[in-house]
Formats: C-alpha cells, structure tokens, sequence
C-alpha cells in the first residue's frame, strides 16, 4: 500500500508520496480558500504556487517540476511556428504543455513522434495528482491536476511520446540514436535553469562553466541545420 503524507505550516502544504520521496507542493497564501468548492485566491495560481519537488537523480539541487500552460510558456514558444515534417525534442518538459499540445493539435500529421527528455517519475507523479483530486481540493485546483493527469498519460503514451526518462547526459550515453536526430531541440526552464540535474553543483567550476556543460549535451541532439532554442534565443544551428 502506497503511503501519503500531509503537512501544512504557514500556507504551505504539501502532499509526499512516501516512497518515491516525490512531493506536490502548494506555496500559495493563508488567505486562500483551497478546500472545497469555489476557490478564492488572491491571484492566479502561477506555475510556482504549485509544483512538485524530487530527489535530484545524482544526489545534486532536487528536481522542481512545474506545469506550465502554453500561455505561461515564454514568448518564443508560443509563436514558435510548427512543422509537422520535423523532429521536436523537449528536455526538461515536467508537465509543461508545449509537447501535450503539439500532440493534440498535430498528432494526426505529425511526421514524428516529440520526444521528451525528463528524468521525472511520470507514474509517481500521476499516482500523486489522482491522491490530490480525492483529497478535497477546491474546484479549480482539482481541474489543474486533472489537465496534469492528462499531459501525464500523453508523455507515457509510447505511441504519442518517445519519453526518454533519464537526464540528459545518460540519455545521450545510454539511447546513441538521440545525436544528431532533432531537428528543434527546446529547452524551456530545464536543464539550463537548473543545471544541477545533469552534474553535481561544484562551486570551484561556477555557473557558467556548468552550463556550458550541458549546452554542449543540448547541442549533441541537433542534426545539421537543426536548432536549439532557449529563453526565447536561438543558442545554436548545427552545422
């Protein structure tokens, strides 16, 4: 039998799944009326009012891992301009909708399967989310886990998504196919937020030289002529 927990301490709460140490964290104020029925929040719920936490998979910074809808995605990819003949590939997707909706909206013309690139525990995440809706939420935090639930099964759908459930350098390492086989490789507050996912954090390196780091891994996947897109830039073409 699966174990939860529940804590709440000055308006956060958080619901743990005890034995995957993965956590659904609500930061949102005292204020807010979150069980039962109509909410009342004193704003928008944003993407980091309520995420999940995770043990990093190389002991670094735990994994945070949000789910953004398309309208809270940074500007270049909501008017990133599909086409269905190319291969996409999100690293770090979490529950991000970028990919479920390039499911949705193209799956019937889509050349390619997306692939995506996540260390994250996706049934471990799912199983959370289902607890959370039994839990007596309010109405419009159950209908944000529900929306989850679904990016969930698109990403575990072998005949949606290729998920490739590791960081990025093992995937590299360990799926050979994944260089050079993109076309459009997007990052879009993954590893190059949060580069401790794919190296423990040493502070005599800094910064800078980790990110480097793993912008050569991102750049490994592009095929000639395919791009990396990131924070709105195009960081690379490959030659």
């Amino acid at each position: 039998m699966i174990e939860y927990s529940y804590t709440d301490f000055l308006g956060h709460r958080s619901i743990k799944h005890n034995p995957s140490g993965y956590s659904l964290d609500l930061d949102i104020s005292e204020d807010s009326t979150i069980f039962g029925g109509p909410a009342r929040f004193p704003h928008k719920i944003g993407p980091l009012d309520c995420f999940f936490r995770a043990s990093s998979p190389n002991g670094g910074t735990p994994l945070i891992i949000t789910g953004r809808d398309l309208n809270e995605h940074d500007q270049f990819l909501r008017d990133l301009c599909i086409d269905p003949s190319l291969q996409y590939v999100e690293i770090g997707a979490g529950l991000g909708e970028f990919t479920p909706s390039l499911v949705d909206r193209y799956n019937g013309s889509l050349e390619h399967k997306p692939i995506v690139i996540d260390p994250a525990d996706y049934q471990v995440i799912r199983e959370l989310l289902k607890y959370a809706i039994d839990f007596g939420f309010c109405d419009e935090l159950n209908d944000k886990f529900r929306e989850w639930i679904k990016r969930c099964d698109t990403i575990l759908d072998p005949n949606k998504v290729t998920l490739v459930n590791l960081t990025l350098g093992d995937a590299l390492s360990e799926n050979t196919y994944l260089n050079g086989s993109s076309d459009v490789v997007i990052d879009h507050r993954g590893p190059l937020t949060y580069p401790s996912t794919e190296t423990i954090h040493d502070e005599a390196l800094g910064d800078d030289v980790i990110k480097q780091r793993v912008s050569n891994l991102e750049k490994r996947l592009a095929k000639p002529g395919g791009i990396l897109l990131s924070d709105g830039l195009t960081k690379f073409r490959g030659a």
